[in-house]
């Protein structure tokens, strides 16, 4: 019988296959580890939480959003009645839960529970912290989903307002809540308010070096922006950059990206209308880290196609 003190170790690993795209080895991993954690510990450990959420993490990057809920609801019932319905672990289980009911389109209960998150994390945390600016962010997300700009744009600024302010520069989390505040102006049509913001989203994943698919992103959504402006060049110009970074990608990586959609739309500029609906990857939704609590990382990287770098 393996060890309890093994479960750790199998867990990490398990977390470690996940950030490497290995899902089918990380999943009998992390099986193994919650095996190992619920026979050996008291069915209340924080540590069959820890399991839970980390399989439930992989659950949802797999598509298996059922289970993933399932995993979340289990985990986040353990963690509150060990450590009472207001503490800052709580808001983390209860950020995963609702990100997971998003992914099944379920926004009402995931609106109650971000917005649950987001006042535990204004108390516990206080109003400049990160986390509380995750549920800010995340809280306007599914806002922004279920039709409500007028309530989602005060909550992404104010998200933003204390990213730019906690945060360092160039911080993954900030381009996070500058695209989705972005792609909100651009489907109102205030459109130099989401140039301004794609603009800035842009520079800051340049600056700091990140990795061409967030790049390509940004390119993406200005080319579209500008073919609703009318202003064709641009557009050209933005997805036809869109097209080389995903085919040099490709290239390193066999089967990376949709560059025949990229053709074909470079091709279609003069005849466009512009509505099309933008590629959102890699803003929307932040996932809390499992065991340290960060925001837009670790296990539960790109989520809504995307999230990122941890806080």
């Amino acid at each position: 019988r393996t060890h309890v003190l093994a479960a750790p170790s199998l867990g990490n690993l398990g977390s470690l296959h996940v950030a490497c795209g290995n899902y089918s080895q990380a999943e009998s991993l992390l099986r193994r580890c919650l095996a190992i954690v619920e026979s050996e510990l008291e069915p209340g450990h924080p540590a069959i939480a820890t399991a839970l959420k980390r399989l439930a993490s992989l659950h949802g990057l797999q598509g298996k959003h059922a289970l993933a809920v399932e995993m979340h609801e289990r985990a986040l019932g353990i963690v509150e009645r060990a450590l009472g319905p207001d503490h800052g672990d709580v808001a983390t289980h209860l950020n995963n839960l609702a990100e997971a009911l998003r992914k099944q389109n379920k926004l009402e209960r995931a609106l109650e529970l971000h917005e649950r998150a987001l006042s535990i994390r204004r108390h516990a945390l206080g109003p400049q912290h990160p986390l509380t600016a995750q549920s800010l962010n995340n809280t306007a997300c599914v806002l922004d989903c279920l039709g409500r700009p007028a309530r989602a744009i005060p909550l992404y600024e104010e998200a933003l307002a204390i990213k730019k302010r906690m945060l360092p520069p160039a911080h993954p989390s900030i381009a996070t809540t500058l695209g989705n505040l972005a792609l909100l102006h651009q489907a109102l049509g205030a459109y130099r308010e989401a140039e301004m913001l794609h603009l800035e989203a842009m520079a800051l994943h340049e600056r700091a070096g990140r990795a061409d698919t967030t790049v390509s992103t940004c390119a993406y959504n200005l080319g579209h922006l500008y073919k609703s402006l009318g202003s064709l060049d641009l557009a050209e110009e933005f997805l036809t950059r869109t097209l080389a970074i995903d085919e040099a990608k490709r290239g390193r990586e066999e089967g990376f990206g949709d560059t025949g959609r990229h053709h074909g739309e470079v091709r279609a500029l003069g005849g466009s209308d512009g509505r099309k609906r933008v590629h959102d990857a890699p803003y929307r939704a932040e996932q809390a880290d499992e065991g340290r609590s960060r925001a837009d990382g670790g296990e539960n990287a790109r989520a809504h196609a995307q999230p990122s770098a941890g806080l």
